[in-house]
């Protein structure tokens, strides 16, 4: 009787292929069920999944998104009914997204690994009732979709998404106290509700979550950032985030984007964060040897080439504040001619810089004319048009300028 070739997965295991005759199918059915693993004698068992799991979050921490794509792709292949392989390739996907935010290119293929994620975390929650891993990663896929039905503007479902969230989170740390993971999206879930009120255009969704604790949020994403295993560099990155753009504290911020850089030196986006941090700091100086590093660090990474324009951008702002408009034009000069590969805020702080320098000079007719074209832009939550809007009602002075940077770029 011909056979035919079969493959085995068995308890997470590598698939073992094996020639599969047919009068023994109910025995590898039986052994199936009873969660063996199959090895053939002297290879090696195939690694385990977090082992896999660290090997892709070195490479996206690092900035490598290629490479941690690549692990990611390997955990589907071999734990295809994981729902770690959906959850961090929304990480990768967040990360290209972060070059411009409000780019809906992201949108689908985070709502659908989102979901892909939610279903297999369930479905190994049936199997398993009392999993606090599986609860980990289900909490975790339904905050990715929380994010992106509420900018779509669907609050109910977003809301719904965000309170079986944050359960499931909750009920993870109940069966197992140790699993820090856990409390990085749980902590992102009580800090945004709680602050939801002040910045309703960017959370908005979160009304629909009861459960808010501005401090024991960031003392989560704290705990996460020292602690975490698999959610350490996101913890650090929410944290930085919420000191930086939220809490109006750079400050705070330094020493953990410091840290991160320490950590990961390749990755352009933390060198980038940096830059920015300096800047909304005050430190100008601080701003200019930033972007300086950033410069020379890095070169094959996404987004490195709008990255260093937006840099040369802040450098400029800096030397704005420094009383040196003539470095300011000539580092927006330089930006000028990159004009078609800037994202859309990355223009408009351009053109701002540029109505700021013209106000300073007393080319008031000049200047009016670019704030009212920063003015005109649509976007959802932008600090330039804010800072041009203000520069319509009064013209730019040093002495008068608020903080550069705050909720969104």
């Amino acid at each position: 009787m011909a056979t035919k070739l079969g493959a085995l997965r068995v308890g997470g295991a590598l698939p073992v292929r094996v020639a599969v005759a047919p009068c023994i199918a109910l025995l590898l059915a039986f052994v199936a069920a009873a969660e063996l693993t199959i090895q053939a004698p002297g290879l090696p068992g195939p690694p385990a999944v977090e082992d896999l799991l660290r090997e892709g979050i070195e490479a996206y921490a690092s900035g490598d998104l290629a490479g941690a794509d690549q692990v990611w792709a390997r955990v589907r292949e071999i734990y295809p009914e994981h729902p770690a392989a959906p959850v961090f390739e929304i990480q990768t996907l967040q990360a290209r997204r972060a070059l411009d935010w409000w780019n809906e290119r992201y949108h689908a293929p985070i709502r659908e690994r989102a979901e892909e994620g939610a279903a297999l975390a369930r479905a190994w929650l049936e199997r398993e009732p009392g999993s606090a891993r599986a609860r980990l990663y289900l909490g975790q896929a339904l905050l990715e979709l929380m994010v992106i039905e509420g900018i779509h503007g669907k609050l109910y479902a977003a809301g719904v998404a965000g309170e079986t969230a944050r359960k499931h989170l909750e009920r993870a740390l109940e069966i197992d106290p140790e699993l820090v993971d856990a409390k990085v999206p749980l902590g992102t879930i009580y800090y945004y509700a709680a602050i939801a009120g002040k910045y309703v255009k960017l959370v908005s969704w979160l009304w629909f979550v009861p459960k808010a604790d501005r401090e024991l949020g960031l003392a989560y994403l704290e705990e996460g950032r020292q602690g975490a295993d698999l959610f350490r560099f996101d913890a650090a990155l929410r944290l930085a985030n919420a000191h930086m753009y939220v809490e109006g504290e750079p400050r705070r911020a330094l020493p953990v984007l410091v840290d991160m850089v320490a950590r990961y030196p390749r990755n352009s986006l933390l060198h980038f964060e940096i830059v920015e941090l300096r800047l909304a700091a005050g430190d100008y100086l601080g701003t200019i040897a930033a972007a300086e590093t950033l410069e020379q660090a890095v070169g094959d990474q996404f987004g490195d080439r709008e990255r260093r324009s937006m840099a040369r951008i802040w450098s400029a702002r800096a030397e704005l504040h420094l009383g040196r408009p003539d470095r300011t034009e000539t580092l927006l000069a330089a930006v000028q001619s990159d004009w078609d590969d800037l994202t859309p805020w990355s223009r408009r702080w351009l053109l701002l810089t540029r109505a700021n320098v013209l106000d300073l000079s007393g080319d008031r007719a000049s200047a009016v004319s670019l704030y009212e074209q920063v003015a005109s832009e649509r976007a959802r939550s932008s600090r330039s048009i804010e800072l041009a809007r203000e520069g319509l009602d009064a013209p730019f002075r040093l002495e008068s300028v608020m903080p550069e940077i705050s909720a969104a770029p």
